[in-house]
């Protein structure tokens, strides 16, 4: 979706030096002439039983949607939160929240007014200016970029300070220039919303076909005309006849040795399995581990598995020779094991539900599944030749698979980045769209142009291996 459209016929310098020029029929404000900044309520009366629109950070995202299911009592919240209106527009001002864009126009609220976290910025337009404009103007580059550099405070509590906001330089066109430019982003919006459901969606069957691959390869085999058996354990239903079912003591035994200082610290995360520390995929920093004396050997070839989150499949085949923290259990493969296949195994749906019928904890997000208990659920085996054969022939597959998945990934990614690019050249001028056309195919009932909080940022959740997110585990921190 590239779309081509032409300059403004005339330009005049803007006075603001990153700003450079700007359509020469366009005004150059403070923002803080545009709108009223954390304006204050009305003088109106309100019952302390009424209720209303209550909005927490976590209910706001990071592209214009936002929850405002959750209702208090205006007695419960009408002092130490911030108050806002319908059609008023909310900023975060604290990292990271707002450089990764958190903010909304609040044109449908349940309320006529309501309150929400002390880390918003409210912005209530002034006359001829459209709210909508506005709220693209927050979404633009600039103004996050430049917001980012004005924060102040300590590190992690960085915020952006009020002063910027009233003093950020805005082009502002003529009204109905204005409501032409917020008909062309909807617009774009609603395509740019409706191509990533096209490649999410692509993205979840993907997962699906790979996990099911997984899931038919590990429990009935390559074959699909393989005689069949019983095999005794109701939630696995029938396998190969050649197979048989083992517990896993059979086929593991636990490792409990200390490991050299110099051994590389190994991690678990549900998307990665098992890392090295120091490798990091994401940009975040490792603590550096100074004392590893409780510090256990993995083996190159060993399973190691995150006690507690082992019901949700994190576990992994080490990689090298490591310490794991001993909060991990080390499972080594006794002679004729694949850990692989098991590794696979593991992480079905099927087999984690029975992790989790077995794991003991106080609360169930927090089970944990010790070794005594692993070692005696059973499992599926495959003759040993056959568990490599499933396991080179699934790499092969994911191989492909998961070359989709990236592809998909890329393609999101740039379109996200078009969206951006394009919203910040048609607020600043650099785009007329005055006379664009923007066929929109997808009417508002079919196609929101809000993409719904529980879905807007769940592409950054998903992985080739399981779909699920990539939190690193309660003990990653502490490697």
């Amino acid at each position: 979706m590239i779309l081509r459209l032409p300059a403004y016929p005339e330009y005049k310098d803007s006075g603001v030096e990153w700003l450079r020029e700007s359509p020469a029929h366009w005004d150059v404000r403070r923002l803080k002439y545009l709108v009223t900044i954390n304006p204050a309520r009305d003088g109106q009366t309100v019952d302390p039983e009424t209720l209303t629109t209550f909005l927490p950070m976590e209910k706001v995202g990071t592209r214009g949607e936002y929850d405002c299911t959750i209702q208090k009592k205006y007695s419960d919240v009408k002092q130490g939160f911030t108050y806002f209106a319908k059609g008023d527009l909310i900023v975060a001002k604290i990292t990271p929240c707002f450089e990764n864009g958190k903010g909304a126009l609040l044109d449908k609220l349940s309320t006529p007014f309501g309150f929400g976290s002390t880390e918003f910025i409210v912005l209530r337009t002034k006359r001829n200016i459209d709210p909508k404009f506005v709220y693209y103007v927050t979404r633009s580059p600039i103004f996050r970029i430049r917001g980012s550099d004005a924060m102040s405070g300590s590190a992690g509590q960085q915020r952006v300070p009020v002063s910027f906001v009233e003093n950020f330089p805005c082009f502002v066109p003529p009204i109905e220039e204005q409501a032409a430019i917020v008909r062309f982003l909807d617009a774009l919006d609603r395509r740019v919303n409706r191509l990533l459901r096209i490649k999410r969606r692509l993205i979840v069957l993907l997962i699906e076909q790979k996990q099911a691959v997984i899931h038919r390869a590990v429990t009935k085999g390559l074959n699909p005309d393989a005689l069949m058996k019983p095999s005794g354990i109701d939630w696995l239903g029938e396998i190969p006849a050649h197979w048989t079912v083992q517990r896993n003591n059979s086929l593991f035994f636990e490792r409990i040795e200390r490991g050299d200082a110099g051994l590389p610290i190994l991690i678990v995360s549900l998307r990665s399995g098992i890392t090295v520390s120091e490798e990091t995929t994401d940009g975040r920093p490792r603590r550096l581990i100074e004392d590893r004396s409780g510090y256990r050997k993995a083996t190159k070839g060993d399973i190691a598995y995150n006690t507690m989150r082992m019901w949700q499949g994190a576990l992994g085949v080490s990689p090298v020779d490591g310490l794991v923290s001993p909060a991990y259990v080390i499972a080594a493969p006794r002679a004729g094991t694949s850990a692989q296949f098991f590794a696979y195994l593991y992480r079905t749906a099927i087999y984690k539900s029975e992790i989790n019928r077995v794991s003991t904890g106080i609360v169930s997000d927090r089970n944990r599944l010790y070794w005594d208990d692993f070692k005696n659920l059973p499992s599926p085996v495959p003759p040993p030749a056959e568990q490599r054969h499933i396991v080179a022939t699934l790499e092969n597959e994911h191989t492909i698979i998961d070359k989709t998945i990236a592809r998909a990934q890329t393609e999101i990614e740039l379109i996200r980045e078009y969206r951006t690019r394009l919203i910040a050249d048609v607020v600043t001028g650099k785009l007329d769209v005055r006379d664009a056309i923007l066929p929109d195919s997808f009417p508002d009932s079919e196609e929101s142009a809000q993409i719904p909080l529980d879905e807007a940022d769940e592409l950054d959740e998903m992985d080739g291996d399981a779909g699920e997110d990539d939190a690193p585990t309660d003990e990653e921190e502490d490697f």
